[in-house]
């Protein structure tokens, strides 16, 4: 079933990663007293101006102190978000208790988060003119929404809520997470991908190499996929219209319900086609990262798409390119949060 297919990808993915989760030995926290605290920060603090082209990493750890949990923070971890997730992970599958499972943890969403004081201590170096380049790894978009300078920013795995236009480039930041399960975006999603299907069939590139059976094949699928959208529309539209009776008669079903069920059939049209394109030569695009949204610019009317960096793609080729670049003029690095 549909359902089964988008648990069998959420597990291997997990296992994928539970898979780095380091041993307790290597994840052992230590705390220093108050005193070493100073004294290192003063160590710090004359580093910092001794250098030329200061940079800054920072990695899931520095949002801890936010709420928002990291990865690999062990079962034992004092924090008060508890576990990484993919410890977790681990523990669970090695048989472990998680402690912190146990007990209520301080964890709030990404969108909700509020920037922490290390985050405007970055700030304050940026404009005192100390720090040149702060390179993250978060999707959390904390550095964005402290007011840290854009143009001295480099979110290697994206940002959770921008998107930007695949036609025109447009960058559009949002008050709201990018990548939604609404069920409006995810029909909107399973029409691009089916119109994007049909185009690629219609590309002399790939038809070229199609088989009979394979164009039969597909056609069927995005038939059938666009007259599951037309019956969608006509539930949401229903629910939507008929809350209260829904209460009455005790019928729990909702439009997230819908939009789900939305999704695990984009999701099985995406791997039927990629199978075709495997066959071929090819590699299935990245169309999970339209977010159902298009291009508001006049002229333009692009797909917008999510900037969010999955596990097994590549970096953004700029963004890397700029943060290895001032790499190379860095005297001294400033690692936060990051193993």
């Amino acid at each position: 079933s549909f359902k089964n297919v988008i648990n069998s990808i959420l597990s291997r993915h997990s296992q994928i990663m539970a898979y780095t989760a380091r041993s307790e030995a290597e994840v052992k926290e230590f705390y220093d007293e108050p005193a070493a605290i100073k004294q290192k920060a003063k160590k710090l603090v004359e580093l910092i101006k001794k250098s030329k082209h200061m940079m800054a990493f920072t990695g899931a750890g520095i949002s801890t102190a936010c709420g928002i949990a990291d990865y690999r923070s062990g079962i034992n971890t004092k924090l008060q978000t508890g576990a990484g997730k993919w410890a977790r992970q681990a523990a669970s599958e090695q048989g472990k208790a998680d402690p912190s499972a146990a007990t209520k943890k301080k964890k709030t969403s990404t969108f909700k988060a509020v920037p922490s004081p290390s985050h405007m201590a970055l700030i304050a170096l940026a404009r005192a003119g100390y720090l040149k380049r702060l390179v993250s790894q978060n999707t959390d978009g904390l550095h964005r929404r402290s007011g840290f300078p854009i143009e001295l920013l480099s979110e290697l795995h994206g940002n959770s809520t921008l998107e930007d236009c695949a036609t025109c480039g447009r960058v559009h930041m949002r008050d709201y997470q990018t990548r939604n399960r609404r069920g409006g975006a995810s029909i909107a999603k399973l029409r691009y991908v089916c119109d994007e299907i049909k185009k690629a069939m219609a590309d002399t590139n790939i038809s070229s190499f199609l088989t009979t059976d394979d164009v039969e094949k597909m056609t069927i699928e995005i038939s059938s996929a666009m007259e599951f959208i037309r019956s969608s529309r006509e539930r949401i539209t229903r629910l939507n219209q008929k809350k209260l009776m829904q209460q009455i008669s005790g019928d729990s079903t909702t439009v997230s319900d819908v939009a789900n069920e939305v999704k695990e059939k984009r999701l099985q049209l995406e791997k039927t086609w990629e199978a075709v394109l495997d066959s071929i030569g090819r590699k299935l695009p990245r169309y999970h990262h339209f977010t159902g949204r298009f291009c508001a610019m006049k002229g333009c009317g692009g797909p917008l798409q999510d900037t969010i960096i999955n596990f097994g793609e590549s970096l953004p080729v700029e963004t890397l390119s700029k943060a290895e670049e001032e790499s190379t003029k860095c005297d001294l690095y400033l690692v936060l949060g990051s193993s």
